[in-house]
């Protein structure tokens, strides 16, 4: 579920009651992506999202590589 517009993007981000009471209201569902190596993940960033618990052996070598990029402009 996408934010609203007229959020600013602190509260979209940083404000965990509003964001899960909204989520409540709406009926909301999260859906998991389970980790596949090698993926890539690509989702419109208006969305709600987090990322799950992660379980991975010890060790720097097994941990994963989260690369963040943001195209375009929200207000429409």
């Amino acid at each position: 579920m996408a934010a609203p517009l007229d959020w600013a993007l602190d509260k979209f981000n940083n404000d965990n009651g509003a964001i899960r009471d909204f989520l409540a209201r709406n009926g909301s569902r999260p859906i998991r992506v389970p980790y596949r190596a090698n993926r890539a993940v690509i989702f419109d960033s208006d969305l709600f999202h987090q990322t799950d618990t992660i379980r991975f052996k010890d060790g720097y070598r097994n941990r994963r590589i989260n690369v963040t990029q943001l195209f375009g402009l929200r207000d429409r």
